[in-house]
């Protein structure tokens, strides 16, 4: 005779509709929020700040041309034309350095994620985050990116000590303390959840938005327990 199975909790079929979440295109709303046309930008502020003209002048024409190979991979992409889009970022990665090699490389990951290919983007991600030439905040980007793709599958201990390098920066915790909270959802540990969360929401440096989240997620975990 089988064993009738027991009745699904409200907390049960909350933290399933967590892990559906996580499933879907969610996340990608984290990639979306740090284009890599932001990080490009850098580069004019950086070329605005030398004084000598003659070099000034130089790294504007480099940064051009630079900025139109970059373009022209990320139009490919769009055009459906991926194969081509890799070649040309993967050229770039390799020959020009600096920023426009973290971007390339960001976006090489960011084509693979959208066809299919996580484990090819999660290890140009994790190249980056072993490169010790990657800029800091672009590393930060390709972190969070990682983890956010590792959270269906890591344990929580083992997303806490992936994230800890961002833990404490005042711009990062608070995303990194969001996919930890989700972390928690799935591991049915829903008191850590509402922690984590609540110390989003008392963060003066996480952004309104994510505060706003937050405090929403309290709610209905509060409302999920009581049911």
């Amino acid at each position: 005779m089988k064993k009738e199975k027991a009745p699904k909790t409200l907390q049960d079929a909350f933290i399933e509709e967590v892990n559906e979440d996580l499933k879907n295109d969610q996340l990608k709303q984290i990639w979306d929020k740090y284009s890599l046309h932001i990080i490009i930008s850098v580069v004019a502020i950086l070329v605005a700040a030398v004084s000598f003209e003659s070099i000034k002048a130089w790294r504007i024409r480099h940064h051009q041309e630079n900025s139109n190979v970059y373009a022209y991979a990320a139009n490919l992409a769009e055009q459906g034309k991926v194969e081509e889009s890799n070649n040309v970022l993967k050229k770039i990665a390799e020959d020009r350095g600096g920023i426009y090699a973290d971007a390339a490389r960001m976006q090489l990951a960011k084509n693979y994620t959208e066809n299919g290919k996580t484990e090819e983007a999660q290890n140009v991600l994790k190249e980056m985050l072993a490169d010790s030439g990657t800029n800091p905040q672009v590393k930060n980007v390709a972190l969070i990116k990682l983890a956010s793709m590792q959270i269906e599958s890591a344990s929580y201990a083992d997303m806490e000590k992936m994230l800890e390098p961002v833990l404490q920066n005042p711009s990062w915790s608070g995303m990194a303390k969001s996919l930890l909270a989700l972390s928690a959802i799935r591991a049915k540990d829903i008191d850590k959840a509402k922690l984590l969360y609540g110390e989003i929401a008392a963060d003066a440096n996480a952004p309104d938005s994510l505060k706003a989240e937050a405090q929403d997620m309290i709610a209905i975990l509060n409302e999920t327990v009581k049911q």
